[in-house]
């Protein structure tokens, strides 16, 4: 018992320098902001400090600037995400299974925006979309578009979702590609030796063995998405904003420290139930797999 003890003892002080350095560096941040989300602690020049719900009331004002700001970057995130699972899953099965003359360039093309920053990606696209950009003016040749119409700064943020499916397609393919390389290949060999069809085994065998990497890659992406800055900085609009905008233009351009760490607050709670619906999704799945 006491061996234990000491044993316990000594895994504790080896982790105390990672505990503390994770304690300084980010629990005490979401602690203070939390804080500051109640007038409890003052970061910037909030005066005196007191317990107060205005942040939230303000926030949480039903047709309110931050309500809209919400909801625009859920909506526009989940579209993207959606797109990008579609595609990407698509893109996992041709390159998994399909072999072709010059696949490791053209692997290595589709991988580009993996090495290029988010604001360099969103610069680019900005060029290529707006009014008299060579994507814009391709489309309007085509008939498709209008020669003036907005697809950067504009209040459905095409541009951003765009430019979001461009930027993290890579990373969903790269890790379905990762869960498709785990599946035992005798799985997929009996199943067409027993008359099934590519796409019948796509959709009866590959598909509910790649589900865990499908849902964690899509509320990853989801997650990065909702909360980027650069991306919806250059190609959204004036209006509706990404929440993230209008953290920074309260806190930078305002002041406004109290309501903005409300908006943390926000974010923080929002990538805590999506964990937590991912969680439960594969103790679900999991307890279904047993069941069976």
């Amino acid at each position: 018992m006491e061996a234990g003890k000491f044993e316990r003892l000594k895994l504790f002080l080896y982790m105390l320098p990672l505990i503390g350095f994770y304690s300084v560096m980010f629990i005490t941040p979401i602690v203070l902001i939390f804080l500051q989300s109640l007038g409890l602690y003052s970061l910037g020049h909030m005066g005196e400090t007191h317990f107060t719900l205005e942040y939230y009331k303000k926030f949480f004002e039903l047709g309110g600037t931050y309500m809209h700001a919400l909801w625009f970057s859920t909506w526009n995130s989940a579209v993207a995400a959606l797109i990008i699972a579609v595609l990407a899953y698509l893109m996992a099965l041709f390159f998994h299974f399909i072999e072709f003359k010059g696949k490791k360039i053209v692997t290595a093309i589709y991988k580009i925006p993996l090495f290029i920053p988010y604001l360099i990606s969103a610069f680019a696209w900005w060029t290529l979309l707006t009014p008299g950009g060579y994507i814009q003016r391709f489309l309007a040749w085509l008939g498709i578009i209008g020669e003036t119409t907005q697809l950067v700064n504009d209040k459905f943020g095409i541009g951003i979702i765009v430019a979001n499916v461009w930027i993290n397609l890579p990373y969903m393919v790269v890790l379905l590609v990762g869960a498709l390389k785990m599946i035992d290949p005798s799985i997929i060999e009996a199943s067409r030796t027993l008359g099934a069809g590519f796409w019948s085994t796509v959709k009866n065998v590959i598909f509910p063995l790649t589900i865990p990497s499908f849902i964690a890659g899509s509320l990853l992406v989801f997650i990065g998405m909702f909360g980027a800055f650069s991306v919806p900085f250059i190609l959204g609009g004036s209006w509706p904003k990404y929440m993230s905008i209008t953290i920074y233009e309260d806190v930078v351009d305002r002041g406004e420290w109290g309501v903005g760490s409300v908006q943390a607050v926000v974010y923080m709670i929002a990538a805590v139930l999506i964990a937590y619906l991912y969680t439960k999704i594969m103790r679900g799945m999991r307890g279904g797999g047993e069941r069976a």
